[in-house]
């Protein structure tokens, strides 16, 4: 089990303490590298603390703490990853392509005969009942 520490980070000579204002991830969440975890106030500036490695944090202060530059907020557990998501399902086999329409025939079923002979023109209405349209 690797730990890796969150420490505040620091903000610049004249600053020593913040608060935690709020977490942006919730204690037990896995993370990944660069996430924004927290942001930190401080009387100056206002700061997000992000994670430099991937895996499961574990809090260790609350919002609303007054925390000081350099202390440990959070323990990040890099031996706990995300699981890969699933590879792909693979495509589904293509529709049957052949004369008078085949993929047509193949979606409306046996319907799809009085379709495939059915052409553009004078034919179309005698296939439709005969009124045309």
């Amino acid at each position: 089990m690797a730990l890796l520490e969150v420490k505040v980070p620091p903000m610049g000579e004249s600053i020593s303490t913040g608060i935690l204002a709020q977490w942006h991830v919730a204690d037990g969440a896995i993370v990944k590298k660069d996430q924004p975890l927290f942001e930190l106030e401080t009387d100056k500036i206002t700061s997000e603390g992000t994670a430099e490695e991937a895996g499961k944090i574990a809090l260790k202060a609350a919002a609303g703490d007054e925390v000081k530059i350099g202390q440990v907020v959070a323990t990040i557990d890099t031996a706990v990853v995300e699981e890969s998501a699933p590879p792909p399902a693979p495509a589904p086999a293509a529709a049957p392509s052949g004369p008078g329409g085949g993929a047509l025939a193949a979606t409306v079923g046996g319907a799809g005969a009085a379709f495939a002979g059915a052409g553009l023109g004078a034919g179309r209405g005698a296939a439709f009942g005969g009124s045309g349209f």
